[in-house]
């Protein structure tokens, strides 16, 4: 199963991070892994279609990744002002982009990462996925998938 990024998916769910308190761009990154990770395990796909990189902090969502890094050097693009490497405000999400499986899925990588720093959200992400990528490169579906308990059906499903 092949799937492709959806911007403006991307850009609501950046709006949505932002106006429920994350401001971080490493933050909003975790936040979205574990969305995804949560959303992969339940319903067979990531939310807006992204793929991970494994970088030096964990992994990262490649097409979000690229609009926070427009965000972040415009200082405001797509209704998101930043300063540096915080997102400071946003328009509101428009929600309709999601369903209620996204907008669970979007909450629980919130509270997965709101309250820790860098230290703990960088050792929660750091799984047998990201381990068995080489550095800078795509993790593999299927290495996500087989993190999750119910993974032998998820691997099914995606290899449909």
């Amino acid at each position: 199963m092949k799937s492709i990024f959806d911007e403006k998916k991307g850009i609501e769910i950046i709006r949505y991070f932002v106006n429920c308190g994350l401001h971080d761009l490493y933050q909003i990154g975790k936040a979205m892994y574990f969305a995804d990770l949560y959303h992969l395990s339940h319903y067979g796909f990531f939310i807006a279609g992204d793929r991970y990189i494994a970088m030096d902090c964990g992994p990262v969502p490649s097409g979000l990744y690229d609009l926070l890094k427009v965000i972040r050097s415009k200082k405001f693009a797509f209704g998101i002002e930043a300063s540096g490497c915080d997102l400071l405000n946003s328009a509101p999400a428009n929600l309709e982009y999601f369903s209620k499986s996204n907008i669970i899925a979007l909450r629980h990588g919130i509270n997965e990462v709101i309250n820790l720093d860098f230290g703990k959200i960088k050792s929660k992400s750091h799984g047998t996925a990201y381990d068995k990528t080489d550095l800078n490169k795509e993790m593999k579906l299927t290495d996500i998938a087989e993190m999750f308990d119910n993974s032998a059906e998820i691997i099914e499903y995606i290899q449909r």
